[in-house]
């Protein structure tokens, strides 16, 4: 069985894209899909982050490294 894997993306990308997307500048995630041609799936992906790090008290770095963030409730 084969395991597909999507693109990896560097910390240093996500940080950037993810700064375009939050407050202050809030631009259009299809206007950075386009931009980047990274999916809007996986910018909305990227986008919920912040949130689900605030409810673990993560560092972005972990998050950002891993490329998940794991909820436990």
């Amino acid at each position: 069985m084969t395991e597909k894997l999507g693109k990896r993306y560097s910390k240093e990308i996500k940080e950037s894209i993810l700064k375009r997307m939050l407050p202050p500048n809030n631009e259009a995630v299809s206007l950075i899909s386009e931009e980047t041609g990274i999916t809007e799936a996986t910018l909305y992906k990227w986008r919920k982050m912040p949130v689900l790090l605030e409810m673990q008290h993560l560092e972005m770095d972990q998050v950002l490294s891993n490329g998940v963030a794991k909820i436990n409730f």
